[in-house]
């Protein structure tokens, strides 16, 4: 499998995560110094807290995706590892952040990295996490609705393609979403978009998931829509 990421975006994230993050542990500590200063300088304090905490939910939120080993633009490709080169992915490449291109089209793969127990039954889903409010706090992404996001990326792709791509409605495009928390308990068979634990991704790519190869003609389109080089795509 090939790998296509854009390098420059990640680093600059990865440097958002660790910086902002000790930038807001700098401003929240001056303004406690000048709070117990002077308090009559409260306007001083409560400016700098209040960037600091700005700065805090910013570099939690790229720390949680692109820092330490459940970074995404790390542990995705680790998922996928075995593929040939009929198999490209690329990462935040196009207007979402990860797509699969396959022999038989395009799989936009929704990552989520919440840990605990994960749900999907009569249409609902429910997550429940010992310290969730904290996690939450600390950069991670309430749950929501995965199969309603991995939706809107699809169609966001989709308006990616259309753009380059004349035949682009003989494209498949779908979506599944994957769990990177290494002890999730997720049950969420009768989810309408796939969702999948990280080790089960690949093995269902290869059973249920595969899907009739394109004509040679239509995937070199695609692959000069997306970029790629001939042999890769």
């Amino acid at each position: 499998m090939r790998i296509i990421a854009k390098e420059t975006y990640i680093r600059r994230a990865t440097n958002a995560g660790k910086w902002l993050t000790l930038i807001a542990l700098g401003l929240l500590g001056v303004s406690f110094i000048i709070y117990m200063v002077n308090v009559n300088w409260w306007f001083v304090t409560l400016a700098l807290g209040g960037l600091g905490f700005v700065c805090s939910v910013i570099g939690s939120y790229y720390g949680d995706r692109f820092a330490g080993p459940m970074a995404h633009h790390l542990r995705v490709p680790e998922l996928l590892k075995g593929f040939d080169d009929d198999y490209t992915l690329l990462v935040y490449e196009t207007s979402v952040p990860f797509v699969l291109v396959e022999p038989g089209g395009l799989t936009v793969l929704s990552v989520k990295n919440q840990g605990g127990s994960v749900t999907y039954s009569n249409g609902k889903w429910r997550h429940k996490q010992g310290g969730r409010f904290f996690r939450q706090l600390g950069g991670q992404e309430s749950l929501g609705r995965p199969d309603d996001y991995a939706g809107l990326l699809v169609a966001d792709l989709r308006r990616y393609l259309r753009k380059r791509l004349p035949r682009a409605e003989e494209i498949p495009v779908r979506a599944v979403v994957v769990f990177i928390a290494p002890k999730v308990q997720l049950e969420a068979d009768e989810s309408p978009v796939p969702a999948l634990r990280a080790e089960k991704l690949k093995g269902w790519l290869r059973g249920p998931g595969k899907r009739p190869t394109l004509s040679g003609e239509l995937r070199r389109a695609l692959a000069e829509a997306l970029n790629i080089s001939p042999e890769a795509g």
